[in-house]
């Protein structure tokens, strides 16, 4: 309430002249409450970081494989350099008995080409009889044909970890080079040294 400074009656809040006696009000002057700066505000990344992670994780897993088919088991050529871990595991004067550690996924067994050289000089493959890691055999390569038995057939058998290959020649020695590769280039061609 104001007071008026001529007559003393209440006047209500902002009359500029007295009902009563019409002087004049002196206008008095109120700021403004000072601003109080608001902060921005904050940016939520949690979104941002998500779909970010999602991204990094969903090109990881489509095109990772793809790279590293193209980097590690393709080589300039276009071709698969993966080879097939092979281990010796027994040998006689005519037979050697081979284990497969490792083999890359579509290894297929049909195509697989199987040599023996003994000082540069080839010696001949008599046959050599695949079977798989419970001793079963899935197929037999002689006179440069492969024969698949039971369930196995040239469009289904892969090599894989824990089979063996047992090859029998007209004469195995120490030093003697095997030689596998596949002519439709399902793995990188491997070799063997024979002790």
């Amino acid at each position: 309430m104001v007071i008026c400074p001529s007559c003393g009656v209440q006047l209500p809040e902002g009359a500029r002249f007295c009902g009563s006696c019409g002087a004049q009000m002196a206008v008095q002057y109120h700021p403004p409450p000072p601003l109080v700066p608001v902060p921005p505000p904050k940016k939520d990344n949690t979104v941002v970081i998500v779909v970010i992670v999602v991204v990094i994780v969903l090109l990881l897993v489509v095109l990772g494989p793809i790279l590293y088919v193209m980097v590690v088991g393709f080589g300039s050529d276009g071709h698969i350099e993966t080879p097939l871990g092979l281990n010796q595991m027994s040998r006689t004067i005519s037979d050697i008995t081979i284990l497969i550690s490792s083999a890359p996924n579509g290894a297929l067994v049909d195509g697989t080409q199987i040599s023996l050289t003994s000082s540069g000089t080839p010696t001949a493959i008599i046959s050599a009889v695949v079977y798989n890691a419970a001793a079963v055999q899935v197929a037999t390569y002689a006179g440069g044909m492969w024969v698949f038995y039971g369930q196995a057939t040239r469009d289904n058998t892969e090599f894989q970890a824990g089979m063996t290959i047992v090859i029998t020649s007209y004469g195995i020695s120490n030093g003697d080079v095997l030689t596998i590769s596949s002519m439709y280039d399902y793995y990188g061609t491997t070799t063997l040294t024979i002790n």
